[in-house]
C-alpha cells in the first residue's frame, strides 16, 4: 500500500473513533439526566455509560459514518466533505418523573 492509502486510512479510522465516543457521550448525557431526574429505565437498559457498544445504532453508528469516512477510498475522488452518524435513542418513561415536574423533566433530559 502507499504511503498516501496509509495516511487516508489512519485518519479515517481516527474519525470513526471521535465520531463513536462522541455520539456514546451525547447518548449517555441523555440517559445520566434521565436517571438523575427519576427514570430507572436508561439505567435497567444500561444506558447509563460511556460504552459506546451500549449506544451503538448499526445503520447509524455503523455503516453510514464509515461509507461517509471511507467511500473517496473505495469510489475514488477526494477527502469527505461532512460526517455525520448517530446513536441508539435512549428511552425513558415520563410516568416515572412527578407530575408536576413532568414537562420540565422531559425537556431536561431532551436537550
Amino acid at each position: 500500500m502507499d504511503p498516501e492509502t496509509v495516511s487516508f486510512l489512519r485518519i479515517g479510522i481516527i474519525q470513526y473513533i471521535i465520531l463513536a465516543a462522541s455520539i456514546a457521550l451525547h447518548e449517555c448525557g441523555h440517559a445520566y439526566s434521565a436517571d438523575r431526574l427519576g427514570d430507572r429505565l436508561p439505567r435497567m437498559q444500561g444506558r447509563v455509560t460511556l460504552n459506546p457498544l451500549s449506544h451503538l445504532d448499526p445503520i447509524g453508528t455503523g455503516l453510514i459514518p464509515l461509507l461517509m469516512i471511507f467511500s473517496p477510498l473505495i469510489f475514488g475522488g477526494g477527502a469527505p466533505i461532512a460526517l455525520i452518524g448517530w446513536g441508539r435513542p435512549v428511552q425513558i418513561d415520563l410516568t416515572n418523573f412527578h407530575p408536576k415536574d413532568r414537562t420540565r423533566n422531559h425537556l431536561l433530559v431532551t436537550a
